[in-house]
């Protein structure tokens, strides 16, 4: 049987830990090559959820220059307003909603106790991701493609219950995902899925990450450095739940992770947040 990944999470339980092992066996089945030097071959090719086809760093550029149209600084047309929850506004935007089969395209915004560094590298951390979500089964870094001081990418799976089996089935991302930094030091994180390189556990099926990422602009409060921060995210979970309550549940969910990210990282001990933002490649 497949060891599971030394770089990967697993939330504790017989179950999860069955459902790790599996993963780490397809992903030296599908992925050959991606845990030895050859996986920082930066012409490797991947096919994005789109159709879409290149190297990791320019695919996930494609999603990254929809994150900053959507997220910047006075790209405020469009955009209807649905409340507040946990401290963040709610949005979802029309037009973009219609380009996509009707999966809403949401817009959070939030004012977070913690840096834009230790936001991404919690981000980027599989131990922190499996505590910040309790649906999330297991998380694994895959492989990282390029790191430069403005810009890192990386292979990433993840597996979450949607629910009490046999009404609901897991749901598992292949994301290529990482961060990119301006000049001015705004610090943006984005996401993409890749669903064909790798097979989903038996237990799952793929979601789609069609659109997701933050802009994380610091803010001085005091003595210390916040974030503003501007998640926006469009995701196809499949299934049978009717999208009309997909969408009802949806903001509040990621309203309540932007809480839970600060919550933990601010829980952290100093040290650990260090070793998170090192991790990233951020330092």
């Amino acid at each position: 049987m497949s060891r599971v990944r030394p770089d990967a999470r697993v939330r504790p339980g017989a179950s999860h830990a069955a459902v790790a092992q599996e993963s780490a066996a397809l992903i030296a089945r599908d992925l050959t090559g991606l845990t030895s030097p050859a996986a920082l071959d930066a012409s490797r090719a991947f096919v994005s959820w789109s159709g879409s086809r290149g190297a990791a760093k320019p695919l996930l550029d494609e999603t990254w220059r929809a994150v900053r149209e959507a997220a910047s600084e006075g790209a405020d047309a469009g955009w209807v307003a649905l409340g507040q929850h946990a401290g963040a506004t709610l949005e979802y935007h029309p037009e973009r909603t219609a380009r996509f089969a009707g999966n809403r395209f949401f817009r959070l915004q939030r004012r977070l106790a913690i840096a834009p560094e230790a936001v991404v590298g919690a981000l980027l951390d599989a131990k922190t991701i499996v505590e910040l979500d309790a649906t999330v089964r297991y998380c694994s870094n895959i492989a990282e493609f390029e790191a430069t001081p403005d810009s890192h990418t990386r292979l990433v799976t993840v597996c979450a219950s949607a629910g009490p089996r046999p009404l609901f089935v897991d749901r598992d991302d292949l994301d290529l995902t990482g961060w990119r930094r301006d000049a001015d030091g705004t610090l943006w994180q984005a996401s993409v899925t890749v669903p064909h390189h790798l097979a989903s556990v038996s237990t799952a099926v793929r979601n789609h990450t069609q659109v997701w990422g933050y802009r994380l602009k610091a803010v001085r409060v005091g003595s210390e450095t916040h974030t503003d921060a501007t998640l926006v995210s469009m995701t196809e979970i499949f299934g049978w739940l009717p999208k009309v309550l997909v969408h009802a549940i949806i903001t509040r969910v990621l309203a309540d992770y932007l809480a839970t990210l600060e919550r933990v990282v601010r829980a952290a001990p100093p040290s650990e947040v260090r070793d998170m933002i090192r991790a990233a490649k951020l330092e």
